[in-house]
């Protein structure tokens, strides 16, 4: 229901001033108008709905993503995980270099 309500009043911005006016003008009887309204509608009802669809799967995949990522942090904490050619730091950092007479 809720994809209705938002093709309605998408349908309505969309072509409600142009069908108006258009009927105000006498160039088009209400019949007329009210079934382009309704085709207006149906179609803005699809985009709606496919537009909520992109957004939930987006949605889905970010708290996916999400878990996958507190599970591998979770996993470092257990063990030390190095990526191939990272170089590794030194656990203990070497005494910094001093020069006598400087």
């Amino acid at each position: 229901m809720d994809n209705i309500r938002w093709g309605v009043i998408v349908g309505a911005l969309v072509s409600g001033p142009t069908l108006w006016s258009l009927v105000s003008a006498g160039d088009l009887d209400p019949g007329t108008a009210l079934v382009r309204w309704a085709a207006v509608v149906a179609v803005c009802t699809l985009g709606v709905a496919g537009l909520r669809r992109i957004v939930a799967d987006y949605e889905a995949q970010a708290a996916a993503d999400e878990r996958a990522a507190e599970e591998a942090l979770t996993a470092a904490g257990a063990e030390r995980v190095v990526l191939e050619g990272t170089p590794l730091p030194a656990d203990v950092p070497p005494p910094p270099v001093t020069r006598p007479g400087l």
